[in-house]
């Protein structure tokens, strides 16, 4: 069995456990209302967060989507974070990392409106000591203080339910 597979199914069931434990699921398996949307006005433009992500190897696919992005602050994506989680059973090439990536960032954009910057990589882990894994699909966010924070729902590339300090990795596809 692959590691990356059983990695991720142990992960699901400690998080349906906690949600257990917590009291997080409701009788209809709903989630609590979302955190309030980000309130942080500092913007940057696409050319500034392309020069931004450079120096982590990351490189954005067709450059950025927006010309121009908000900034929250980490503890209003953390809010996101804490309040977040995807109930899909981890399912290799099926639901698989990208997946799970992928609706992450599409809920966070539904929270930030759209408004914010919250992006998605697919990328290898080059740190040979804490982060080594192949090909991988999470998410990335720049900070009001132009910080560069990556999460990870499965736990590979950063905790999950927190965010990791951005490192030099192998960029395949990037999208702000």
């Amino acid at each position: 069995m692959c590691l990356i597979t059983e990695h991720a199914r142990l992960l699901q069931e400690n998080q349906r456990l906690n949600a257990l434990i917590s009291g997080m699921e409701s009788q209809a398996g709903q989630l609590p209302p979302m955190p309030p949307m980000p309130r942080s006005v500092k913007k940057i433009t696409g050319t500034e967060l392309n020069a931004l992500l450079v120096k982590y190897g990351i490189t954005l696919a067709g450059g950025s989507g927006d010309a121009e992005y908000l900034l929250m602050a980490k503890s209003e994506g953390q809010a996101f974070l804490d309040w977040y989680r995807d109930a899909n059973p981890y399912t290799a090439d099926d639901y698989d990392c990208e997946d799970f990536a992928w609706v992450m960032r599409a809920e966070a954009i539904k929270w930030m409106k759209g408004k914010y910057q919250w992006g998605y990589i697919e990328a290898e882990g080059i740190d040979e000591v804490f982060y080594n894994f192949p090909n991988h699909g999470f998410c990335f966010v720049v900070f009001d203080d132009l910080s560069v924070w990556f999460c990870d729902e499965l736990a590979l590339a950063a905790p999950m339910d927190y965010f990791t300090e951005a490192y030099k990795i192998k960029c395949h596809m990037a999208k702000a």
